[in-house]
């Protein structure tokens, strides 16, 4: 398995964190949320490869999430994501405005993320999450409700909001 970072980031990469809910008494399942939370740009052979080594619960009794950053993946990816076994994906957003983007170094486009968040919830993800953060240099209250309009538009399952 390789390390990508950004500039060295191969086609197919999937920028990521992975959380899991393992089968009942199943250290080994719990170390796999703990190891792939520290791994980022990893393709998705490497994903299934990391996400074979550990025994989860049946689908029915798991919950399998993957932290995506919607400005480095595309639709094409969400399938692949769920054929490996995610059902839940968390998507960072942290807030829509122009202005605070630049500002956070962080810049990404409504539409691109909307048609990830669509991608997952196609491919059969049963839960979509966002993030967002408040506090961001430039962010005003005016800016962060037009934030929040768009994310009611994406219609997530779950809204993290953090400070």
């Amino acid at each position: 398995m390789t390390r990508r970072g950004r500039a060295g980031q191969t086609p197919g990469a999937i920028p990521c964190g992975v959380f899991a809910t393992p089968a009942p008494g199943d250290a080994a399942a719990a170390s796999f949320a703990a190891l792939t939370t520290k791994l980022d740009y990893l393709d998705a052979s490497d994903i299934k490869r990391v996400r074979e080594a550990f025994r989860f619960a049946d689908e029915a009794h798991s919950d399998l999430s993957i932290e995506i950053d919607p400005r480095s993946t595309t639709p094409a990816a969400m399938p692949v994501l769920r054929e490996i076994g995610f059902n839940r994906a968390s998507f960072g957003i942290q807030d829509f405005d122009p202005d605070v983007q630049v500002a956070v170094n962080r810049v990404q486009g409504f539409e691109a993320t909307r048609d990830v968040i669509e991608a997952a919830r196609a491919a059969g993800m049963r839960s979509i999450n966002v993030d967002l953060i408040y506090g961001l240099p430039k962010q005003t209250p005016d800016g962060f409700r037009a934030t929040l309009d768009r994310i009611v538009a994406l219609r997530p399952d779950r809204v993290a909001v953090y400070s």
